[in-house]
């Protein structure tokens, strides 16, 4: 692994992501409305205590209470009602039975 990969991760799909809970690549926030506050803030202000910098390219994000609650809306909305693969323990799926 070289240096531009130090402090980087996978981003993980946004499928069921209601069910996915905490948040942030390390677990550390709670809620959605969280998540955004904390982004908002970091492209603002980066914390003193951050390890290496922004990337050039993320600017500063201005987002208003009604944009921050439709984007909340739609990431839920990607979320299905139905029990699925993505929201079960790897213990909990059950075998299809065979035909």
């Amino acid at each position: 692994m070289g240096k531009a990969l130090i402090g980087s991760f996978r981003t993980p799909s946004l499928r069921e992501l209601a069910s996915t809970a905490p948040y942030g690549h390390n677990g550390a926030i709670a809620t959605l409305e969280e998540w955004l506050d904390h982004y908002v803030s970091v492209t603002s202000s980066p914390p003193e205590t951050m390890l290496g910098i922004l990337a050039p390219a993320l600017v500063v994000v201005e987002i208003t209470p009604q944009e921050k609650q439709e984007l909340v809306d739609f990431l839920l909305s990607l979320s299905s009602v139905y029990a699925s693969a993505w929201t079960k323990k790897p213990g909990a799926l059950q075998r299809i039975p065979e035909p």
